[in-house]
């Protein structure tokens, strides 16, 4: 596969993940009018129907010769360095930057978990560091019972479960509820706390609901800190955070955990593809992944549960 047909492909890839020829353009490094040019005139001689259909960019034709093609440029990305990897919005502005060349991150951040696993189902992006609360339907187990090691998601994913930890209450420092020793349900559910659309995170969210909480709609599809944590920073509203953001939202926005356990547990993971995560080339970025969430979460070391 030469260097014009995989960057051709590689056009396509990011039109569906970022859905616009502007942004693509600048994330690739290449004209507007270049990234335009190329991807009709590669759509064109293999006869995929590539173009914007209703409000999304996506193929219409021969869609098995795209899935090979696919499936040969991923594995040339796991094997000479140049993984795509997005980070869930779980890790707030936790950067990931340890894997230097050996790979790159997707300017993606999707609040729906469902939207990460189908980037990773088509190919789109072979790794993502994410949660797992959404998926328990798919693993096929709590994840209070999860271990370490490579478990299947479905027929075509797979994951690596790491830590485990429970999502806590914000809110900035001026709240008079984060100055009491222990906040109340009452106190909780009369506050305005941010909320996902129906759908978007389903499981999350009907535990919120439980505390009377989830009153005000996210209008962002993507991971925003400003708009999640960053709600909070009226100082009568609410938002939540795993406890190894909490340094960096203090002294960003000067956002604290509220004493309210959600009793909401979260499981941090490495999911990818099968045919990424069986690779032998894989090993490496899994070290590399390993120690970089180990140290995001160490500044919470009291409160993450490391599998084994």
């Amino acid at each position: 596969m030469n260097r014009e047909w995989t960057g051709d492909l590689q056009i396509l890839d990011a039109l569906e993940l970022l859905n616009s020829t502007v942004l693509t353009a600048q994330w690739l490094g290449i004209s507007q009018s270049s990234c335009s040019r190329r991807y009709r005139l590669f759509s064109d001689k293999h006869a995929f129907q590539f173009d914007r259909d209703g409000s999304r960019y996506k193929a219409n034709g021969n869609l098995d010769v795209l899935a090979g093609m696919r499936k040969v440029a991923q594995a040339i990305r796991v094997r000479q360095g140049g993984l795509r990897f997005v980070r869930g919005w779980q890790l707030g502005q936790s950067p990931i930057s340890s894997l230097g060349g050996l790979g790159v991150e997707a300017p993606v951040r999707p609040i729906s978990t469902m939207e990460i696993l189908i980037m990773l189902e088509r190919r789109l992006i072979d790794v993502a560091v994410m949660g797992l609360m959404e998926c328990q339907s798919l693993i096929g187990t709590s994840i209070d019972r999860l271990r370490l090691g490579r478990h299947e998601m479905g027929s075509q994913l797979m994951y690596i479960p790491t830590c485990t930890y429970e999502l806590e209450l914000v809110a900035r420092t001026d709240n008079p509820l984060a100055k009491q020793k222990t906040a109340t349900s009452e106190q909780i559910a009369s506050c305005p706390s941010v909320g996902l659309p129906l759908g978007t995170a389903p499981i999350m969210m009907d535990q919120l609901n439980q505390h009377g909480l989830g009153s005000e709609l996210y209008n962002h599809t993507h991971y925003h800190e400003d708009a999640w944590e960053g709600f909070a920073n009226d100082g009568s509203r609410l938002s939540y955070a795993a406890p190894f953001n909490f340094p960096g939202l203090q002294r960003r926005r000067q956002i604290v955990p509220i004493a309210y356990p959600l009793g909401i547990t979260e499981c941090l993971s490495i999911v990818g593809h099968k045919d990424v995560i069986k690779d032998n080339a894989f090993g490496r970025y899994f070290k590399l992944l390993h120690a970089e969430t180990n140290n995001i979460v160490a500044v919470a070391s009291k409160s993450v549960r490391w599998l084994h």
